[in-house]
């Protein structure tokens, strides 16, 4: 399980630049529906934008699984050279936002 407490912008920040890259300033992106935004995509509150997270992550060789439970969503997060060891498990209100923690939490696990 994980301590982190970041929310909102701070996440989605942390996430765009920490998981997916980006660098600051705020850069201009278009998203899958062809829509230019100025600013990071909504990591946290888009399950859209999650889960190219999900798959920036598969590419770095993560396995996510995520979960509804009552009241909450659950992601687990492991690498695939961790072998049978344990997964990082984060547990957050919506699955884009338990995504883009345990994504974040993973990253910061390495650092």
């Amino acid at each position: 399980m994980t301590d982190l407490k970041l929310t909102g912008l701070e996440l989605r920040e942390a996430v765009a630049m920490e998981v997916m890259g980006f660098k600051k300033p705020r850069p201009i992106f278009t998203d899958d529906d062809g829509a230019v935004h100025v600013g990071y995509p909504p990591y946290e509150t888009s399950l859209q934008a999650a889960w190219k997270v999900v798959e920036a992550m598969r590419a770095k060789g993560w396995y996510m699984l995520i979960a509804q439970q009552p009241g909450e969503w659950r992601a687990a997060i492991k690498h695939e050279d961790s072998g049978t060891g344990d997964n990082l498990r984060v547990f957050a209100p919506t699955a884009p936002e338990a995504i883009a923690l345990a994504a974040l939490t993973a990253i910061r696990s390495i650092q």
